[in-house]
């Protein structure tokens, strides 16, 4: 079953890690005025201080920041048959790129349903058993490459401009 999709949310690429600190809905809703340059990206508004923002970017009009997008598809049931083949009684957005178990670990994600399938049971720490026949949920999202995004200032206000890099 989908959970509701909430849409495309936006993390510039080099504050990806294994814990995301901001998903934005626009790339500049994580601008703020402020700093050196005028203008700060920040994973929270509230640290501003350089000593305590651990994500903070100062950013400067025409500056060509590279972000990664994701959309959360929510949990999808697949069935598992004694023949070790799957399917999926409603089918996931073709663009997905992430897989894990429902309720599953946020580091135990794999680039494929067939690395899932194959990798079996967390618990299984050597990996070398696959999933038994049976019914499972599986959370399914999509991250992509990066994506460049150039920064301007229009009527005293942040945006960023997808481009084709930087130029």
């Amino acid at each position: 079953m989908l959970k509701e999709f909430e849409g495309t949310k936006y993390c510039p690429f080099d504050w990806l890690d294994e814990v995301v600190p901001v998903l934005a809905d626009d790339p500049a809703d994580i601008v703020f005025a402020g700093g050196p340059t005028g203008w700060l990206m920040l994973a929270d508004e509230h640290e501003q201080d350089e000593e305590e923002a651990s994500c903070r970017r100062p950013l400067e009009p025409g500056q060509v920041v590279q972000f990664g997008a994701t959309r959360v598809y929510g949990t999808f049931e697949m069935w598992i048959g004694d023949d070790g083949g799957y399917d999926f009684p409603e089918p996931y957005p073709a663009d997905a790129t992430h897989f894990r178990l429902a309720d599953g670990d946020d580091l135990d994600m794999h680039d494929s349903i067939d690395e899932l399938v194959k990798a079996g049971s967390p618990e299984d720490l050597a990996r070398n058993t696959p999933l038994e026949p049976g019914s499972y949920g599986v959370d399914i999202w999509y991250w992509s490459d990066p994506i460049p995004f150039r920064f301007e200032v229009e009527d005293g206000k942040p945006k960023f401009v997808r481009c084709a890099g930087v130029s």
